[in-house]
């Protein structure tokens, strides 16, 4: 046998001579480095020539077979990098742009290089990094974080990859501009204004004069509903502002917007009467791919979990996907993946927000339960500009059997958890096949951290919408979870 290496492959290549003489066969598997084995090639040569043929036989494999690579703006809690691993299969490879290695907690810039390679950006401007990848034969730059995008749709720029320009991106991140662009293109969105963590109550009631009540308040930038309050009146308002806004997490400034009123219900106890378009842009062209169910929130607004299909009607889910793809469409979004999230309201369907990434909360886990491919899949095949069969067609309507995630969130009163229980009873129920403890006795909780505070996650299949529907009183009943007060 002989084999070859180089900084991206392992070549093994096994001899078989003929007989009399003969040429012989060499046989040879190209091992894309860390990942599956490659295709079969075979190669006849003379002894005197074999050196100099098998050399440019490689090197012509190697060309012709290298693997596509991919940047990935690395953020510890955004994606997992067996989750990507899993997900490459062997049909790319992925380049990790970290901070610095240093910040990879628990040593896992070792399992980082493990499975792929990994690149420092701390330092480095969007046009450094791109001449680097560029060397690095990058094929594409994706990120699964909203405070990673920006990054990324630089560096796509740069290289002239498929992707979103920045000012696309920035309107994808920071909900004032959001809402502000789609206001200006005559989109129903509710009324909002930007505010300084260190406004004035005067200041404040100023930039929120003609808005209706109740107003929600939430950071400019950020996700799963971190800081984010209801606030019934303009006294409460003001009250909130003395109180000093700046003990709110974060350090983003904040929006303050009008609260979009319920509308009609999906008619099953424990459902919300919101739900999220999974979609794919490509060529500026959206493409659903799936319509995300809810229960209902755990105040003030933590999500509690997701289902597929979802509950709604067929003329509710035409309106639904209608003003998601026209607020993407508006924002000037052309490719890669979306998690919109549209309220059912008395006056239509209405816009919450517009996500330039996969969703959270376990969606893409439920995809692929139910259909066999990851929503970060059509992600990476989009970024890597391969995208050529965009789905198409009718979505399901909402009938069973429906995969479901539910979380278990604190109550607002809760700083610590003193023991959790009985999650062996929960998994006795017949609809639940698994759990995931996020929180265990003596950890602290923070309701204002939002909906990634849970406790424990349960997954598993409902035949039907009554059942899928008593499924978070059940298990709330069943689960022993207590806490110390703050």
């Amino acid at each position: 046998m002989v084999e070859r290496r180089d900084g991206d492959r392992a070549y093994n290549w096994t001899p078989r001579p003929y007989k009399n003489g003969a040429p012989q066969v060499w046989v040879g598997r190209t091992v894309p480095r860390r990942c599956t084995v490659g295709p079969a090639f075979e190669l006849r040569v003379t002894g005197e020539s074999m050196s100099k043929e098998l050399g440019r036989t490689l090197t012509a494999v190697d060309e012709k077979h290298r693997l596509p690579r991919l940047a990935v703006v690395y953020e510890e809690d955004s994606c997992s990098p067996m989750e990507l691993s899993r997900t490459a299969g062997g049909r790319w490879e992925p380049v990790f742009l970290v901070g610095s290695a240093d910040e990879v907690p628990d040593g896992g810039s070792w399992l980082l290089r493990r499975i792929g390679t990994v690149v420092e950006v701390a330092g480095r401007d969007p046009s450094d990094l791109a001449r680097l990848l560029e060397r690095e034969r990058v094929s594409g730059v994706i990120a699964f974080s909203d405070g990673q995008l920006p990054l990324a749709a630089a560096i796509s720029q740069e290289l002239g990859l498929p992707g979103n320009p920045p000012d696309v991106v920035e309107a994808l991140t920071d909900k004032h501009v959001q809402r502000r662009r789609l206001r200006q293109a005559g989109l129903p969105v509710p009324a909002n204004a930007r505010i300084r963590r260190t406004a004035t109550a005067t200041e404040v009631l100023s930039a929120v004069e003609g808005f209706e009540t109740p107003f929600v308040v939430k950071p400019r930038r950020g996700d799963s509903s971190r800081a984010t309050l209801l606030v019934p009146d303009l006294r409460s308002l003001v009250e909130l502002v003395d109180a000093d806004l700046s003990r709110l997490p974060g350090q983003d400034d904040l929006v303050v917007e009008e609260w979009l009123a319920d509308g009609p219900s999906p008619g099953v106890p424990g459902l919300a009467n919101y739900v999220s378009v999974e979609a794919i842009a490509h060529g500026g062209m959206v493409y659903p791919l799936a319509v995300t169910g809810k229960f209902a929130l755990a105040p003030p607004f933590r999500e509690r979990g997701n289902c597929l299909p979802h509950p709604l009607s067929e003329a509710d889910t035409v309106a639904v996907l209608d003003v998601a793809a026209e607020s993407a469409r508006t924002l000037g979004v052309r490719s890669g993946a979306l998690h919109i999230e549209v309220k059912l309201t008395p006056s239509g369907p209405r816009l919450i927000e517009v996500n330039g990434r996969v969703g959270g909360g376990g969606i893409d886990g439920l995809y692929e339960r139910r259909h066999g491919r990851s929503l970060k899949d059509w992600a990476i095949c989009e970024a890597l500009g391969r995208c050529l069969d965009p789905p198409g067609g009718e979505l399901e309507v909402a009938e069973g059997p429906f995969v479901f995630r539910y979380f278990v969130q604190p109550p607002e009163w809760a700083c610590r958890i003193a023991s959790v229980g009985n999650v062996d009873l929960v998994l006795g129920l017949k609809e639940v096949d698994g759990a995931t403890l996020n929180r265990s006795a003596g950890q602290s909780v923070d309701w204002r951290l939002g909906s990634q505070e849970y406790v424990v996650s349960f997954t598993g299949v409902a035949d039907g919408l009554a059942e899928l529907g008593q499924l978070p009183a059940r298990i709330d009943e069943l689960l022993d979870i207590r806490y110390d007060r703050g």
